[in-house]
């Protein structure tokens, strides 16, 4: 029984490394041949959908299970690579950006439908990205999916999307941290903890730190990987003006 449940385990694995090791091979090709011509500059494109593929895997397991599968971040993150060295190898074929509204403030290197960014660019990108979160997630204790999912992120879009995307998904994780809070402890509870938290910082020998007798709902962690996929969607799709970089 044991030896059946652990091999219907593996087929699973492999079955799913098989989907996501073709889904940005789909994804390229159905972004380089139509979408990029109707949906918003790069999401269309070849290195857009791929990586829009990837982040709707993400918000569905990190927010159901609380993970982020290697089968969906090492094979992007590889295809990405290759993506974006075919984009440099083919620059000469790049369309002027002034010939298109679409194309303003984004790198274009080699076909426009192709989405890529340039191999030199996606690396400094994925660098980048991996080292702030490195430093964040020391700091604030993140998991490692967190650093391979930004680093994903910052291969495809580069550093300042990247970065934007880091601060984006940090600010709707905290928004939901609130939100969480407000709904389980009320409103004034709330409000008495962050002023006696702020007293605790401003006068530390007068006032301490607000103790939380039920602080079960503290530990359970907020899903930084699904809100780190809604931040990079909402900076590339440009829902909230003036987040052009």
């Amino acid at each position: 029984m044991i030896d059946q449940e652990m091999s219907q385990r593996m087929s699973r694995r492999k079955a799913a490394w098989f989907i996501g090791g073709l889904t940005p091979v789909v994804t390229c090709l159905v972004g380089s041949c139509w979408t990029w011509r109707w949906l918003h500059y790069p999401l269309g494109t070849g290195c857009g959908l791929t990586l829009l593929a990837m982040l709707a895997v993400i918000i569905f397991t990190d927010s159901n299970w609380k993970k982020i599968p290697n089968w969906a971040t090492y094979p992007t993150f590889a295809w990405l690579l290759v993506f974006n060295v075919l984009g440099t190898l083919w620059a000469g074929e790049a369309i002027d950006p002034a010939a298109n509204e679409t194309f303003v403030d984004w790198a274009i290197v080699g076909p426009p439908a192709l989405g890529a960014i340039g191999i030199g660019s996606s690396l400094l990108g994925a660098i980048v990205c991996f080292s702030v979160m490195v430093v964040l997630s020391g700091w604030l204790k993140s998991a490692g999916g967190d650093v391979k999912l930004l680093t994903v992120i910052g291969a495809c879009v580069g550093v300042q999307y990247g970065l934007l995307a880091l601060c984006l998904g940090y600010i709707l994780a905290g928004c939901f941290s609130l939100l969480q809070c407000l709904w389980h402890y009320g409103v004034w509870t709330v409000l008495k903890g962050v002023i006696a938290w702020l007293g605790s910082l401003l006068f530390p020998l007068w006032i301490t730190k607000p103790q939380v007798a039920d602080d079960q709902l503290l530990k359970t962690g907020v899903p930084l990987g699904a809100h780190f996929a809604l931040g990079t969607i909402i900076a590339l799709s440009r829902l909230i003006p003036g987040l052009e970089m």
